[in-house]
């Protein structure tokens, strides 16, 4: 299926500002040298300045769609309908004898997919405009639930619109990431197990159902004059994902945080972190950054780091988790407990670690 019959365009960086590139037919080498790459295309600029939506990474959509495992003749309900690329590939997987049905806050994007599907022939798609959060009951239950957009709460509606033996995969919010995370319903309602199937980056979701009325990152601006501290954390970039996600667990007040300003001059630096009464702490990369009187904050973070390696570095596939009502059983060994929304989740490292 080619990419392209699913962008007119789409935003490219440069410098500071975003410039739009339109993609017709024929296709320019430009154009098609952004589309064919395993990156992501902005197709929607917010108000803020920021990214508002994209056509995700093709190979993080193909990793997702394994994980998945939509068989023919299943029923899909997608969370973020975007360009309707990824839910074209659902349709083809799900067949002839197959439903999939997407839904999409932003009206226009949903309309403009929706155009673009039927002139392709998905006849077997449904685009409906909406919070994500609600779901669509119509179209229930469904075998399969898989969210495109970055979630801070699992909305109980899932739950209930689930067929008994089907699935989510859901980028849950979590520090500064949106770790993909496997979701089981349980018997209980609102119940969920789950593991993680690997790191990602999503942009949050828009509908405030689903969190999206969570400011994406904090930012921290510095005087000028302020000195801002580089600390070498000694780990290696493919192992960056695992620590992050620990540390989240281990500084659970830690989030997304956006710091400039100071000695970094023009440099901006964003990952997870704390800010403080003048200043900020955060890991971004292989490094801990330390601004104004961030040293406590500092300090947190750097013993969550010293965690990670006492506890052996743990990597994201040996965590289980469980959501649902408060009050749940506690796991053994080394287990986090937080809320979600109205729910609970538990996150346990496994055993045999």
């Amino acid at each position: 299926m080619d990419r392209a019959d699913f962008v007119s365009g789409f935003f490219v960086r440069q410098g500071a500002r975003w410039s739009w590139l339109t993609a017709g037919r024929p296709l320019t080498a430009e154009a098609a040298g952004w589309i064919y790459a395993n990156r992501p295309l902005v197709t929607v600029i917010g108000l803020n300045g920021a990214p508002a939506s994209s056509s995700s990474m093709p190979g993080l959509m193909m990793a997702m769609l394994d994980a998945l495992a939509v068989e023919e003749g299943m029923r899909v309900l997608e969370i973020g309908t975007g360009t309707g690329y990824n839910a074209a590939l659902l349709a083809r997987l799900a067949g002839a004898s197959g439903h999939v049905v997407t839904i999409e806050t932003d009206s226009e994007l949903a309309a403009t997919a929706a155009e673009r599907l039927g002139a392709l022939g998905f006849t077997t798609v449904d685009v409906v405009g909406g919070d994500g959060a609600d779901g669509h009951l119509p179209g229930a239950p469904y075998d399969r639930l898989v969210a495109t957009a970055g979630c801070r709460v699992v909305p109980g509606t899932w739950w209930d619109q689930l067929s008994g033996g089907g699935r989510a995969l859901v980028p849950l919010s979590h520090g500064a990431t949106y770790p993909l995370t496997e979701l089981v319903p349980e018997p209980r309602r609102g119940s969920w197990t789950g593991r993680l199937a690997g790191p990602a980056n999503f942009m949050g979701a828009t509908g405030a159902g689903l969190g999206g009325d969570v400011p994406p990152y904090e930012a921290v601006r510095l005087p000028a004059a302020e000195a801002v501290a580089e600390e070498d954390l000694g780990v290696e970039p493919d192992r960056l994902a695992d620590l992050f996600f620990f540390a989240g667990l281990d500084v659970p007040d830690a989030r997304a945080v956006r710091l400039s300003g100071g000695s970094l001059g023009r440099k901006l630096v964003a990952g997870l972190g704390l800010p403080a009464t003048e200043g900020a702490a955060l890991l971004c990369g292989t490094s801990l950054y330390v601004g104004g009187t961030a040293h406590s904050a500092a300090d947190r973070l750097r013993k969550a780091v010293e965690h990670w390696h006492s506890c052996g570095r743990p990597a994201l596939g040996q965590y289980r988790l469980r959501l649902g009502p408060p009050g749940g059983p506690r796991g053994d060994g080394h287990s986090w407990r937080f809320r979600r929304g109205p729910a609970e989740q538990v996150v346990e490292l496994a055993e045999g670690r």
